[in-house]
Order: C-alpha cells, then structure tokens, then sequence
C-alpha cells in the first residue's frame, strides 16, 4: 500500500515527495481515521472468514452423524 496523499496536494504536479510538505492536522488525522477504518474493516473481514471457516468444519463434522 502506498502513503496516503491528501486531495489537496494531489491535483498539481505529480512530484509530490520532492517538495517537503509541512504536516498539517487535519489530513494527518484523516490519514489516521482512513487507517483505522482499514484495519477494522480487515479485522472484520478475518472474524467472518474465520467462522465461516469453523461453520464448515462444524458442518463436515455433523453432516455423517446427521
């Protein structure tokens, strides 16, 4: 995954790292809030997988006796 680049800076010359961009508050904590949302929205994404994955083995475990 590349590094995050607010809207604002975007639009312009494509040579964004050449030219030191002072850190501002608010794009910072959207950086934050946009990485925050991706990990839970991750971590989600692995808790539906995992217990599909234990729904299947429950099922192939019950599915000779039934």
């Amino acid at each position: 995954m590349g590094r995050l680049v607010p809207v604002q800076q975007r639009q312009g010359k494509s040579s964004d790292e050449d030219r030191p961009v002072p850190p501002t508050g608010p794009s910072i904590n959207l950086n934050l809030a946009f990485g925050v949302l991706f990990l839970a929205s991750l971590q989600k994404v692995l808790v539906i997988v995992s217990s599909a994955e234990k729904l299947r083995q429950l099922d192939v475990l019950s599915s000779p006796i039934g």
